[in-house]
């Protein structure tokens, strides 16, 4: 039984290729994504993949035999002795960023997102973990297909480096779709939750995170996320003829830069005896892995194709 639980936040620092083996459609290799959204995802066996592969390159380095101990104990044993007291589940999608025609681009997230992101953290508070609320209604007002949330200033006005003023209203245009500005106050709530609560992630911004954050309809976000990532052309060169091998052209998709992810993590007892063991209960194994100084990763390379510049990823907990 799990018995704490902790957010870990996923921020893209450079494109990410979590791939979904080979293609069907135009993608030769696409990324990982929801069946039933089509949203992209991270496996969680990816992430503790990566995350197993820098504590144990740490442990390693430093010579410390207590530290590879409280990896099997977290991570559970390569002989499969026994499991790990970890538990991961997928990264989903909170906020996808896309490009705009003022601030150059927003960060984007929709309904359904945040809802999503409201019952995972009951999840966690459920489990053991800390109250994350995130006090949002999201149940009686939605942006329509035309309008965009934006944050709301004094007397309801537009606070959004990414508004371009026109007649009497303003507008957002994202990509090659224009919409209405709709001041609301929850995407300043959500911006300031943001800040205090994933505070320390690369946020690329002027001011509050507010004035760069947009809410748009669910089906818009869809949109976004289907047809907005990157999708590079590679080749290998022939050594003999300096051409493009036969059958060497494909194409990748990524997730781009400004991504935001998010991960519950959930953490029970070490499955070892209680004398034998060097984490001593679920806590002692969360703090090993989110809260010591000397172990957990600021930033991990994820996903493949790293010697290309793909992969690198800043984490932060909550």
């Amino acid at each position: 039984m799990y018995k704490t639980a902790k957010l870990m936040w996923i921020y893209t620092e450079h494109p990410v290729h979590a791939g979904a083996g080979t293609g069907v459609g135009a993608i030769d290799l696409p990324i990982q994504r929801e069946a039933v959204t089509g949203w992209p995802i991270i496996q969680a066996s990816g992430l503790k993949g990566c995350l197993r592969e820098h504590f144990e390159f740490l442990a390693v380095k430093k010579g410390d035999t207590v530290g590879q101990q409280k990896i099997v104990e977290a991570f559970g044993h390569n002989a499969a002795e026994h499991g790990g007291a970890l538990a991961f589940a997928d990264a989903k999608m909170l906020i996808f960023p896309v490009r705009s025609m003022r601030g150059t681009f927003a960060y984007v997230t929709c309904p359904l997102a945040l809802q999503r992101l409201k019952r995972e953290l009951e999840s966690i508070e459920q489990s053991g973990g800390q109250n994350l609320a995130l006090g949002l209604d999201l149940e009686t007002d939605r942006p329509t297909e035309e309008h965009i949330w934006v944050a709301s200033g004094k007397n309801n006005t537009v606070d959004s480096d990414l508004t371009i003023a026109a007649n009497q209203s303003h507008l957002v245009g994202l990509e090659e779709l224009s919409f209405t500005a709709e001041p609301k106050s929850i995407v300043e709530t959500l911006g300031d939750w943001l800040e205090k609560n994933a505070g320390s992630l690369p946020w690329l911004k002027n001011g509050p995170l507010h004035t760069r954050l947009a809410v748009v309809s669910d089906n818009h976000f869809k949109d976004f996320v289907e047809m907005s990532t990157e999708v590079v052309t590679r080749n290998r060169i022939d050594d003999a003829t300096k051409t493009v091998a036969k059958g060497m052209l494909w194409t990748e998709e990524h997730l781009p830069r400004e991504c935001v992810l998010y991960a519950a993590v959930f953490a029970s007892d070490p499955f070892v005896a209680s004398s034998a063991r060097q984490c001593a209960d679920a806590t002692a194994v969360m703090n090993f892995f989110a809260n010591d100084a000397e172990y957990t990763p600021k930033r991990v390379w994820l996903g493949g194709d790293v010697t290309v510049g793909r992969g690198l990823v800043h984490l932060a907990f909550a």
